[in-house]
């Protein structure tokens, strides 16, 4: 389990990342056999922090240990045969109890309003009160842009930009050759050129591309039941929805290249 900042501020105030680690085996988890249904509280291991980036008085600096509290289920998915290897659970399962679960990939889109991309995430549910959030959804990192420049730096360069900061003071800033900086406006500008050409073409003028790259699990009660996946707001608000997703067609792989399909969204 890795703990993230997720500063998404105009100027980023925190880079360090990561904040924390908790790695603990299955048998761990369950405390030797128990159902594993309480809520309990881990120690994280803040070794690969940055703390030089962190404040002098930060808990990590000074000692105090970061917690995270994980709360977990065991699921019986699968039997143990007389042979004592695991067999595919039988089809009769008691009512109410998940026959499986199924793994949705988030990768990314284009064509996303310019003027609601904030906070965006997904919303994919099978049961309603058990619905899987993702978190928001990021504007594509940087493109290569072959250059001698650390991508570190880009969003600095682009923020002190913004700002109209001559290139020769940015390169003074960051400590950068001048004509590293200017390689690299020079090939932003060409990318995002060819960018508003290519929206202009597809009419999307007004629209960004959103990233996520995650995965959301959700346990199947009913194999007839549909997957619905809706993109709300960070109010909750539903902006737009997918068509709904048969579990049976995935498993049965009636639903053609499930494992990686391109839908079309449909705005609310």
């Amino acid at each position: 389990v890795d703990v993230m900042d997720n500063d998404e501020g105009f100027l980023q105030r925190n880079f360090v990342g990561l904040l924390g680690r908790l790695r603990l085996s299955v048998s761990q988890l369950l405390g030797l056999g128990g159902s594993g249904r309480g809520l309990q509280r881990y120690k994280l291991d803040t070794k690969e922090v940055k703390s030089g980036l962190l404040h002098v008085d930060d808990p990590v600096n000074t000692g105090i240990p970061s917690e995270v509290d994980l709360q977990f289920k065991w699921l019986d998915l699968a039997v143990a045969s007389a042979s004592g290897a695991s067999k595919p659970v039988e089809p009769v399962v008691p009512r109410g109890e998940p026959q499986g679960v199924v793994l949705v990939e988030l990768h990314q889109g284009t064509g996303f309003p310019e003027e609601a991309v904030k906070g965006l995430r997904w919303k994919c549910w099978i049961l309603e009160d058990q619905a899987a959030y993702s978190s928001n959804g990021k504007p594509p990192e940087h493109p290569d842009f072959q250059t001698s420049l650390p991508d570190c730096l880009h969003h600095v360069i682009d923020q002190l930009t913004a700002r109209d900061v001559d290139p020769g003071e940015i390169a003074e800033i960051v400590e950068v050759d001048v004509d590293q900086v200017a390689q690299y406006l020079a090939a932003k500008a060409q990318h995002e050129q060819s960018e508003a050409k290519r929206k202009q073409d597809y009419g999307e003028v007004r629209c960004v591309e959103l990233s996520w790259y995650e995965t959301l699990a959700l346990l199947v009660n009913d194999p007839a039941a549909s997957i619905s996946l809706s993109l709300v707001n960070s109010r909750g608000d539903v902006m737009g929805h997918l068509a709904p997703i048969k579990v049976n067609d995935v498993i049965s792989g009636a639903e053609k290249n499930a494992h990686e399909t391109s839908r079309m969204l449909s705005i609310e």
